[in-house]
């Protein structure tokens, strides 16, 4: 096992902070506090999953990291950053079985390889063609390249082997879960090859395999190391001469990494290489703990920012005491240890981009030391004894670039540091205080002094709270407002830039304050590099604040009245490029050209901003409806060959629906004020290009909005003399609903929109009634044919589903129900049976027939009929749904003239629904057939007893208060609707 480390180790093994944890704190450090051997084998790496780089999971997603967890989760990932990760594995394999290699053209080649078989491969690479390829280098053939079809290893036994190297150098790779290899091609290498022909040789064997496994067969040879490369690391060379004669070299490495193959000084070098595959074909990246520690430490970043934008209960910064201890007669800060130093780099790797700064300084805290180490220790001066001071030193950025020379920390800011118990180790230095305020009497209190390297992270947001605090954009105003009451004090104005150009190079969230000011000091300060970098950094992604910067540079006139020939671009360029929105930009560059002076300024000023507006235009990636009053000035201010030629194809093309109708129409509502042949102009374009905007689709008829305003459009393009455009769109129509034959159509929208249309086609009547009479009719057939489809068929099937109570004559009456044929039957029941049955079952389904039973237990013969009540109850509700057709179907009926004349024959059948009409009383009306059978349906009534004529029924009494509560009420009674009665024969 091969590790990439750095040729020179850490000397520095004195106790640090963090020995004092408790042993689960420490994880695998050593007693003294050091890392781990640089020389610790495989198993000392602990096995992580591998995922591809940035999803790494860091915790699950419904956990909450509090305050604690999130500090104790970051201390652990500084740790892990200062290990360095396994890249590779070797191994010299001395006894292994023989692989049995057959090479096609050349039969079984033993091995070690000598002379001869050398020989017949470099001769016989011609006859294996495209299989067999070979590399030119210095004029000659040495290198052949056999693929999998060429050469076999037949050697059963040689399988199980490589499965054993395959799992051993994945496991020292820090690869968790199965391996297999895949063969991909063998390859004799002479001497003399150029390290990039013998490079190239690796060509294609990364592709979806997360290692590559080169096994270097008996082939005595010198030199051929492999070098590898990673994350800008002390790379390792990998040796394979030192075994190549008698034995195997086993070289496995992470497929993304940097591979070099060193030429060779002697010999031959016959290597198969195979690529490794995880058994679940999952991604595997490289460096199987490097890159998951890099992965979960920068997921640990975006939980901070994500914190710092809602809750902010992390803290502002996190300190981490570097293991290089200061010492009490040194205060040379400017170094680091090599171990220190890695750490470093990698976490300036990871924050640089990611919005987070990299800092180091010395920390210095002074406390009292406890009780049993002072010298004649005195209760009552432990009620003075002095508070412990931290402060932080020569604080530097990560190149090495001093920001504060000196900066105190209150005690709180203990919390910042990531090690628990910080301070809890051997002090730097031990000394008494020397205040003569303390009292000459009383003994001297013993002091300690901790100093310590510390590297900080800081977001980019709380950069100003570790430098200067949030009060820096007031700050600057003070110093600025100074520097105009004391022109000539050169330092005062510079000390004022110099803030300024500090501020922008700290990277503050855009929405501080610091940057209108910045803008604005710089105009009266005539700093122009500096307006335009404050400017350039202090507009925000969305563009907020660009028209408020803008607004400052409007008003400061002296900016460019002095000037003849103003350059537009380069003193309002980076504000115009800042502002988003399009709105936005056109109102503050008409505010400002409208408070321009001079007729010179106005003209320039005026081609320079159509010119920003016309590149704002082409880079507007959609229009959408906010774009419309935008839009709508340039066409009624613009020249009208600009619009024709320049803007209408554009915001043809990138408009979405709502914007294009939205600009149809008003624009015929503002468009007094416009050119009619801008106007036409524009319809005409856009009806033309996006004719699928004014398009009806069947699910679009519920949209009353889009089928007015369509409408409207037409209308207003038949003013301008566009009949052709509108008979498109109509006819695209046309098209759309005859190819969607699925859709149900709802007859209320369609009504709706032929009342709609009705208005526009009476009006053009010569224009569009070629496309009219298509266009009403494909929508009033569509419901009719629906409601033509819903017609119940007739009655076949007899079965009816009921469950009795069980009994024996509720059985034999549910068991006639089931029967799908029977329509009929007789049975022997008295009159109590009878009516037990129908206490049970529905009655409305039967009718019966028989004779009365003297006695009411005796038993008679009565027959059962079926009804058709179902059946009925569906052609009821069919009817009721022409009925409500027929009604709603009214309102068209008084445009009768119109339509008449445009349906011709068919008026009758869509307008008075005659075809649907013919169709319900064909089904409703009885053949003479049918009045001959048995009563079937739920209104037939049986052949009751002759009424007496003049003898009326006698009301109820519930009748008699309902007709008296609904005169009280002024209305008609209701009709009280009663089952049919059963007849019983009797």
């Amino acid at each position: 096992m091969d590790r990439l480390s750095p040729s020179n180790s850490d000397e520095n093994h004195s106790l640090l902070p963090w020995d004092h944890e408790p042993d689960d704190e420490r994880g695998s450090e050593s007693e003294d506090g050091s890392q781990s051997s640089e020389h610790s084998t495989a198993e000392d790496v602990p096995s992580l999953p591998q995922y591809e780089y940035g999803n790494a999971p860091l915790l699950p997603a419904e956990q909450y990291l509090d305050t604690h967890k999130f500090k104790a989760a970051l201390y652990r990932s500084f740790r892990d950053l200062a290990e360095l990760p396994v890249y590779s594995a070797q191994e010299c394999l001395t006894s292994f079985p023989d692989p049995g290699l057959h090479i096609e053209g050349i039969g079984p080649v033993p091995l070690p390889l000598y002379e001869h078989y050398i020989t017949q491969i470099t001769t016989t690479q011609g006859q294996m063609g495209a299989n067999c390829c070979n590399t030119e280098g210095s004029g000659l053939t040495n290198i052949w390249e056999m693929d999998c079809t060429n050469f076999q290893f037949r050697n059963p036994a040689w399988l199980f082997h490589l499965q054993e190297v395959v799992d051993k150098a994945a496991k020292t790779m820090g690869v968790v879960g199965p391996v297999k290899a895949q063969c991909s091609k063998l390859v004799l290498m002479g001497s003399g090859a150029s390290i990039e022909a013998r490079t190239k040789v690796l060509d294609g064997l990364s592709s979806e395999s997360f290692g590559i496994l080169a096994l270097c067969l008996p082939t005595e040879h010198e030199g051929g190391q492999i070098l590898l490369r990673a994350d800008n690391e002390t790379s390792i060379t990998l040796e394979t001469a030192s075994n190549s004669a008698y034995g195997v070299s086993s070289v496995a490495w992470y497929s993304d990494l940097s591979v070099e193959l060193k030429p060779l000084s002697s010999g031959f070098q016959l290597m198969v290489f195979y690529r490794l595959f995880h058994e679940t074909r999952c991604f595997v990246h490289s460096s199987s703990v490097y890159t998951a520690r890099k992965m979960k430490f920068e997921q640990l970043l975006k939980v901070w920012r994500n914190d710092i934008g809602n809750c902010n209960e992390f803290r502002k910064k996190y300190m981490f005491l570097l293991r290089q201890k200061i010492s009490s007669q040194s205060n040379q800060t400017d170094c680091i240890s090599r171990s220190d130093s890695i750490l470093v780099d990698r976490l300036q790797a990871s924050c640089s981009s990611n919005g987070y700064h990299v800092l180091l300084a010395e920390l210095t805290r002074i406390q009292r030391a406890p009780p049993e180490e002072q010298y004649d220790y005195d209760f009552r001066r432990s009620k003075n004894h002095k508070q412990a001071v931290m402060t932080l030193k020569h604080l530097q950025t990560y190149d090495g670039e001093e920001l504060l020379a000196q900066r105190p920390l209150s005690e709180s800011d203990v919390q910042d540091i990531l090690q628990h118990h910080p301070f809890s180790a051997s002090p730097t230095r031990t000394f008494d205080d020397k205040n003569p305020l303390a009292g000459l009497d009383g003994p001297p209190l013993v002091l300690q002094q901790h100093k310590h390297k510390v590297v900080i992270l800081v977001p980019t947001e709380n950069l100003l709270h570790l430098i200067a605090g949030p009060s820096l954009a007031a700050l600057l105003k003070t110093v600025c407002e100074r520097t105009t009451k004391d022109p000539t004090n050169s330092a005062l104005r510079a000390t004022a830039l110099n803030m300024i150009d500090w501020g922008l190079k700290s990277q503050l969230p855009q929405e501080h304050r610091f940057f209108e000011v910045a803008v604005q000091w710089c105009l009266k300060l005539e700093d122009h590099y500096l307006l335009n970098q404050a400017i350039t950094f202090g507009i925000t992604d969305r563009g907020e604040n660009a028209a408020s910067l803008f607004e400052i540079v409007a008003n400061h006139k002296d900016y460019y009245a002095a000037v003849e020939q103003p350059d537009w671009n380069q003193r309002l360029g980076p504000v115009t490029s800042g502002i988003k929105s399009l709105n936005k930009l056109l109102k503050s560059l008409w505010r400002f050209g409208d408070k321009l002076e001079l007729d010179e300024h106005q003209n320039s000023f005026r081609a320079w901003s159509h010119s920003v507006i016309d590149e704002r235009l082409i880079r507007q990636p959609q229009f959408r409806l906010v774009d419309t009053s935008t839009i709508l000035w340039l066409i009624k201010t613009r020249d009208p060959a600009w619009i024709i030629d320049f803007l209408l194809p554009l915001i043809s093309s990138k408009g979405e629906e709502y914007f294009v109708r939205g600009l149809l129409l008003h624009m015929m509502r503002k468009g007094r004020t416009t050119e009619a042949r801008v106007l036409t102009a524009c319809h005409r374009h856009l009806m033309r290009h996006n004719v699928e905007f004014l398009t009806f689709e069947p699910q679009n008829l519920d949209d009353d909005d889009k089928i007015e305003d369509t409408l409207s459009i037409f209308a207003n393009a038949i003013d301008l003399d566009l009949h052709a455009e509108v008979i498109s769109a109509l006819s695209n129509t046309i098209a759309t609903f005859k190819a969607d034959k699925e859709s149900v159509l709802d007859y209320g929208p369609v009504l709706r929109t032929v009342q709609q249309y009705i208005k526009l086609g009476k009006k053009n009547e010569s224009t569009l009634d070629s496309v009219s009479r298509d266009f009403i009719t494909l929508l009033l057939e569509r419901p009719i044919d629906q409601c033509m489809d819903n017609e119940p068929p007739d009655q076949s099937n007899w079965a009816r589903r009921e469950q009795g109570c069980g009994c024996i004559h509720c059985e034999k009456t549910v068991v006639f129900l089931a029967d799908p044929e029977a329509r009929s039957r007789e049975f022997l029941f008295t009159t109590q049976q009878t009516e037990h049955i129908f206490q049970h079952i529905r009655k409305a389904h039967f009718f019966l027939q028989g004779e009365k039973s003297k006695l009411f237990k005796s038993l008679s013969s009565i027959t059962f009929h079926k009804t058709t009540f179902q059946h009925d109850l569906k052609i009821a509700a069919w009817k009721n749904e022409i009925d409500l057709m027929r009604e709603a179907w009214k309102p068209l009926q008084e445009e009768a003239d119109y339509l008449e004349r445009l349906l011709g024959e068919r008026y009758r059948e869509l307008v008075f629904l005659e075809k649907l009409r013919h169709r319900l009383h064909k089904k409703t009306t009885p053949t003479k057939a049918a009045s001959t059978q048995q009563p079937s349906s739920v209104n037939a009534t049986p052949k009751l007893p002759p009424k007496v004529a003049g003898k009326k029924r006698k009301k109820s009494a519930l009748e008699i208060i309902e007709e008296e509560m609904a005169a009280r009420r002024g209305t008609a009674p209701t009709k009280r609707i009663a089952e049919p009665p059963v007849y019983l024969g009797f």
